[in-house]
């Protein structure tokens, strides 16, 4: 019976060491928490810089508003504006395509920093092929065309 009191003696004395431990730790833990969030707040993500944006890029943004009024239907779905554009862009001149590409360029110096932007190229000017009635899918249909009447 003198085992069994010493053992509980001993179970009571771990307990009330426990005890004091645990008040122990959770006191460091309030002044560990209250230190390091004074003054810090939320600690932030870092935000990647956007990229510059590219010449078709900045062709959308100033067109997509004008062609959306000039079809004078508000509620357009924005594919078919953006198709519209899309067909605008590939209308649109090698000498024209150079200017917003040449924009793109300094945006994209001016966001880098650097202290000499790039001047303003020499236009294109593209030479005109004669036309002879078709590209290559023509050609090539106006070849199998002309080997089958061989064969015949």
């Amino acid at each position: 019976m003198e085992s069994a009191q010493a053992f509980i003696a001993f179970l009571r004395c771990e307990a009330k060491q426990a005890e004091e431990r645990a008040k122990s730790l959770r006191a460091t833990a309030l002044i560990i928490e209250a230190n390091s969030q004074e003054g810090r707040g939320k600690k932030k993500r870092k935000r990647e810089k956007r990229r510059a944006p590219t010449a078709y890029t900045l062709f959308v943004h100033e067109n997509y508003d004008n062609i959306r009024k000039s079809h004078g239907d508000d509620d357009m779905p924005s594919r078919e504006i953006m198709a519209l554009v899309g067909q605008q862009w590939a209308a649109t001149s090698t000498a024209e395509r150079q200017m917003w590409q040449f924009r793109a360029e300094q945006m994209k110096h001016q966001q880098q920093g650097d202290e000499e932007l790039p001047e303003l190229p020499a236009p294109v000017v593209a030479q005109q092929q004669p036309d002879d009635g078709g590209g290559k899918k023509r050609a090539r249909k106006q070849a199998m065309v002309a080997a089958s009447a061989v064969h015949v």
